[in-house]
């Protein structure tokens, strides 16, 4: 495995294999959920929580994924796996459906990129031969996490993003089939400041609008390019029919990214002001 800057190569070219996604209604309504296994009409999934619903998409993502690759459950050697929500509940509680070793992932919309990237480092060096890449979330689930229960009833900013309701996973292997990932940047926390709490877009925009290539940059943006795509700056080689497709599994990628790096700069430099002035009229009172 070689390495340059933050990036890894290798040489030994783990590949995904087989991959498939769950969606919600809002999600299945556009282009991307034409390529989803299953499409929800009913957010809940048939279960009486959020929670429950979003377990249950990420167990059934995970269960068709490996099916979709003529696996049985005995040939996987591990699951990495993360979500929103505390002590990555949902995807602890579906990892119990199983029988094979649980790695537990926490890297907010960067889940999946980060279980891919550990998946294909792991696949790499010869310590597994297939592993299970996979993460979900519900939209109902994480406004009761991060911000207020839908049942509130409260005001949505417009620039409050959706978090998405759906859940993806892949089996990397080590076969000389399917999808190549070629290289993995593992990333930096980039922090301009952003204190909006319905604005995830303008917190993430700084580590993909200001990082170069190889250098300090977050995992959790796909970039549709040519023949390849960039998967959080995980690379994979593959068509663009495929890559479209595989890009359900960006069911972590939970917000757009709705300002730039300098509009993040410059909403950070007023909050500072705004700070400033607070205690200047502080001191004179």
């Amino acid at each position: 495995m070689n390495k340059k800057g933050n990036t890894v190569f290798f040489k030994n070219s783990p590949r995904v294999t087989s991959f498939a996604a769950v969606c919600g209604s809002k999600e299945s309504a556009g282009i991307i959920g034409t390529y989803a296994d299953i499409t929800l009409q009913d957010d809940m999934y048939e279960e009486s929580t959020y929670e429950k619903a979003e377990c249950k998409m990420l167990t059934t993502a995970i269960a068709l994924a490996i099916e979709k690759g003529g696996y049985s459950e005995g040939d996987i050697d591990v699951l990495l796996s993360g979500d929103l929500l505390n002590q990555i509940i949902s995807a602890s509680f579906a990892a119990r459906d199983y029988n094979f070793p649980f790695l537990g992932v926490y890297s907010a919309c960067s889940t999946m990129s980060e279980s891919m990237l550990l998946g294909a480092m792991l696949v790499n060096a010869g310590y597994v031969k297939k592993a299970v890449a996979a993460t979900g979330s519900h939209f109902a689930s994480a406004e009761r996490q991060y911000r207020y229960p839908l049942e509130l009833g409260c005001t949505r900013p417009p620039q409050a993003q959706w978090t998405v309701t759906g859940a993806g996973g892949c089996v990397i292997t080590d076969e000389k089939k399917g999808i190549k990932i070629v290289n993995g940047t593992m990333g930096k926390v980039c922090d301009f400041g952003v204190t909006d709490v319905n604005n995830m877009g303008a917190a993430m925009a700084p580590a993909d609008a200001i990082i170069p290539p190889y250098g300090r940059t977050h995992i959790h943006v796909a970039i549709l390019r040519q023949a390849s795509f960039r998967l959080g700056r995980v690379r994979l080689v593959h068509s663009p029919r495929s890559a479209l497709a595989f890009l359900v599994l960006l069911a972590s990628v939970r917000s757009l990214l709705l300002h730039s790096a300098a509009d993040s700069q410059k909403r950070f430099n007023t909050a500072k002001h705004k700070e400033e002035d607070i205690r200047i009229l502080s001191a004179a009172e």
